[in-house]
């Protein structure tokens, strides 16, 4: 027997019956997002709103964060974008977002629906720039920057002189809160353990921001294809595994290459 698949607002064995959701003159979803009628078998007056690139919500009803990122210097290389959120009483949450800068372009776009405190560029294999800094979330909001040389947040050993760093690690901690102070265009800096953030008064705000998790996936299991890394997107997520590609791979699993193809002069 044949089976009949139904176009979107029309469901019944054989496609006879029509949704009356949806059907409205007025559009439930706002933000011109699309109203798409559920499963008849479930429920026969229950939507599900599908957003447009940009917007979020039950009905579409949000607007993501969009962070709009520039460089002095034009670069192909993947960056790293770290949003943190800040919590008093328990672990700050980390989540990451791969972009890849595009040939002949020195900016990018980045859309999210987290809030947070604190935002990271990583360019790889390990330098840090300071590109969002603010003590309270804002829901939605449209931030442009530029990513200038002062961003760069130093290790540790570019600021202390030669005694400070043969002190133990629990002795030169203490001098961390004044290495705001002596260095007024510092922004932030970092050792094996933390990483500082300078506040408005010049003090250090330290907390933990383990630099070496970049790779948190269990690599045994990583489903990147040539030999490439493997991290997670989002620490609470397992699911939320992303491949860092690198030189000529490209590809969610940077299953694809470019090698072989070259430009002719002809």
């Amino acid at each position: 027997s044949s089976i009949c698949i139904c176009s979107l607002y029309q469901f019944g064995s054989k496609c006879y019956l029509k949704h009356q959701t949806c059907q409205f003159s007025i559009n439930p979803c706002e933000n011109e997002g699309q109203c798409v009628p559920n499963d008849d078998r479930v429920a026969l007056d229950t939507f599900t709103c599908v957003c447009k690139e940009g917007f979020f919500g039950e009905r579409c009803e949000n607007r993501q964060t969009r962070i709009d990122i520039q460089f002095t210097d034009e670069s192909n290389l993947p960056i790293l974008v770290h949003l943190i959120t800040a919590y008093e009483s328990s672990t700050h949450l980390k989540s990451t977002i791969l972009k890849q800068i595009k040939y002949g372009q020195n900016q990018v776009t980045i859309l999210t629906t987290n809030t947070f405190h604190l935002g990271f560029v990583e360019f790889l294999p390990g330098d840090y720039y300071l590109i969002i800094k603010r003590e309270n979330v804002i829901k939605s909001e449209h931030i442009q920057t530029k990513l200038l040389p002062n961003y760069r947040c130093l290790f540790i050993n570019e600021l202390l002189n030669e005694t400070l760093k043969s002190f133990h690690y629990l002795h030169r901690v203490k001098f961390y809160p004044v290495l705001c102070r002596e260095n007024q265009q510092l922004m932030c800096f970092y050792d094996e353990i933390y990483t500082c953030i300078c506040d408005e008064n010049r003090f250090s705000n330290c907390f933990l921001f383990d630099r070496n998790t970049t790779y948190n996936c269990d690599q045994r299991e990583n489903p990147c294809e040539n030999n490439e890394k493997c991290f997670l997107a989002n620490q609470t997520c397992s699911s939320s595994i992303k491949c860092l590609c690198s030189g000529c791979f490209y590809g969610t699993k940077c299953q694809f290459t470019t090698e072989g193809f070259v430009l002719s002069l002809d």
